[in-house]
C-alpha cells in the first residue's frame, strides 16, 4: 500500500468502525482505550485468539505521538506487544534471532497489526524506516485505502 492516503471526513470514522465490527471485511479492531476511541487494526483470522487478552494502549518511550497495543503478563507485569505476538505466532523464530530484531510496521503506523504490514527486522533496518509524524497514514485511512485495493464496498449504512 504505497498510495497516496485519502482523507477522511468525520461521519465515516464511525461507519468504518462499524464496518470493521460487524464482519464484513477481513479486519477487526480490537479496542485498547474505549475512553479515548484507540484501536488496533488486526486480521481477521488473528482476532479470536488476540481478544482472550485484554490490550491496552502503551506510547513509545522515544516518540509518544505514536501509540502500541500491549498488555501485561506474569507477576512483574512485563510488557507483551501486539504486533510482536502476531508476528511470533505468523512467523516463528529462534530466542537468539528474537533478541536482536524487531517487527517493523512497513506503514509507520503502529496501530496497524495486520500480518502484511509487519516484518521482521534488525535495529539498523527499523530505524532507517522511520518516517515522519506527518507521513503516517490514520487507521482510517489505511481500512478506507484497503476496501479500493480489494474492491470492498463502502456502504452508505451499515447494515446492523
Amino acid at each position: 500500500m504505497h498510495g497516496s492516503f485519502a482523507s477522511v471526513r468525520p461521519s465515516e470514522v464511525a461507519s468504518i468502525e462499524r464496518l470493521l465490527d460487524s464482519g464484513l471485511t477481513p479486519w477487526r479492531r480490537i479496542i485498547l482505550s474505549a475512553r479515548d476511541n484507540v484501536w488496533s487494526l488486526v486480521d481477521a483470522c488473528d482476532y479470536e485468539w488476540l481478544s482472550k487478552n485484554t490490550w491496552n494502549v502503551s506510547w513509545g518511550s522515544r516518540t509518544p505521538w505514536q501509540l502500541y497495543a500491549k498488555r501485561n503478563v506474569g507477576p512483574e507485569r512485563a510488557t507483551l506487544r501486539q504486533h510482536r505476538e502476531i508476528k511470533i505466532v505468523r512467523d516463528p523464530r529462534s530466542e537468539r534471532f528474537m533478541r536482536t530484531h524487531h517487527v517493523d510496521h512497513g506503514n509507520g503506523q503502529t496501530l496497524d497489526n495486520r500480518d502484511d504490514n509487519l516484518a521482521w527486522c534488525t535495529h539498523k533496518q527499523n530505524m532507517k524506516n522511520r518516517r515522519p509524524r506527518a507521513a503516517i497514514p490514520s487507521l482510517e485511512q489505511i481500512v478506507l485505502e484497503l476496501m479500493r485495493v480489494h474492491d470492498i464496498p463502502f456502504p452508505q449504512e451499515v447494515p446492523f
